[in-house]
């Protein structure tokens, strides 16, 4: 059995040099981070959970956990459990009437889905030893002061959230800070 290592989200940012969003996952000891690239609706709806925005209508993630909740069903965990061709796989541990179920997602989903149900996230030690960064090998900058942020309304389009998320500094998600 691999050994899993439990994470939480360290920042959300942009890669620079691929305009791609990445979701800094660290471990508790904050020693390591695990960097995964992910899509802009998914680095969204991280964003929009981390600062607890809301929509007046559910956006995916939200439903999917009111689907869990509607089947009285529990997110016990996610697991990043496997990096294959510079691809993570990761698994929903899901708890229903006593039985663990496993579904397959991709980890920014699993992480979205996690933050709205409290669910922690994990790794497995394979993955973090092939994919983690030492966190002392990260250079984090002392942020400004917060400014007020504008949030784009959830019918914005793409463009407006993907400026945005650009916009963001690592000051702004204050308690998730790295």
């Amino acid at each position: 059995m691999n050994t899993l290592i439990q994470l939480e989200i360290g920042v959300l940012l942009i890669d620079t040099a691929t305009q791609q969003p990445v979701v800094m996952l660290k471990d508790l000891n904050e020693e390591r981070a695990l960097p995964i690239v992910i899509g802009l609706s998914e680095a969204g709806a991280i964003a929009s959970e981390m600062e607890r925005l809301q929509f007046p209508r559910p956006m995916t993630h939200d439903l999917l956990k009111n689907l869990l909740d509607t089947f009285q069903a529990t997110l016990e965990k996610i697991v990043v459990c496997d990096l294959r061709e510079n691809t993570f796989y990761a698994q929903l541990h899901i708890t229903k009437d006593g039985e663990e179920l496993l579904v397959d997602a991709r980890p920014s989903d699993a992480i979205a889905l996690a933050l709205r149900a409290g669910a922690a996230i994990y790794a497995c030690e394979s993955v973090i030893d092939k994919a983690a960064v030492s966190t002392s090998k990260l250079q984090v900058e002392e942020p400004p002061e917060p400014e007020e942020l504008h949030v784009p309304e959830a019918s914005d389009d793409a463009e407006l959230i993907k400026e945005f998320l650009e916009g963001l500094r690592e000051g702004d998600f204050g308690k998730y800070k790295m």
